[in-house]
């Protein structure tokens, strides 16, 4: 498996160690919304890992999402009716958690807060807002 590290750029022709980088966990039934805010993540000179962007046909896509989670500094989770029913991003943000990493939910469409993954106790509180458009 590659390795991201040195390779999270916003322009393919530059690389980057020292920038923030972030894993967005979301269900590609919101796929447009994910690139809305992964655009403005590298806006903001954030590498982002995305499963579209960074797993390619071939490799193992549970193994390489370990990966990417475990390169992350902050996991971005965003909550919504398709996100929360997704045993694919609880179990992304259950792996985060067990990691302890920061997870930063951004919610895309109002969901309720009970079918939110269980968030570690610092980001719960904000889960069930939705983000400023």
């Amino acid at each position: 498996m590659k390795s991201l590290d040195n390779e999270v750029t916003n322009d393919p022709g530059e690389r980057s160690d020292d920038r923030g980088k972030v894993f967005l966990s979301y269900s590609r039934r919101d796929r447009d919304e994910a690139q809305r805010v992964s655009q403005v993540l590298r806006e903001r000179a954030f590498g982002v890992f995305r499963d579209t962007d960074d797993i390619l046909p071939t490799e193992e896509w549970k193994d390489r999402l370990e990966q990417l989670i475990e390169e992350a500094d902050t996991i971005v989770f965003l909550p919504s009716p398709n996100s929360v029913a997704s045993d694919v991003c609880a179990w992304e943000v259950e792996y985060a958690t067990s990691l302890n990493k920061r997870i930063a939910p951004i919610v895309i469409v109002e969901v309720d807060n009970a079918k939110i993954p269980p968030l570690p106790a610092s980001t719960a509180g904000a889960a069930g807002k939705k983000a400023a458009t």
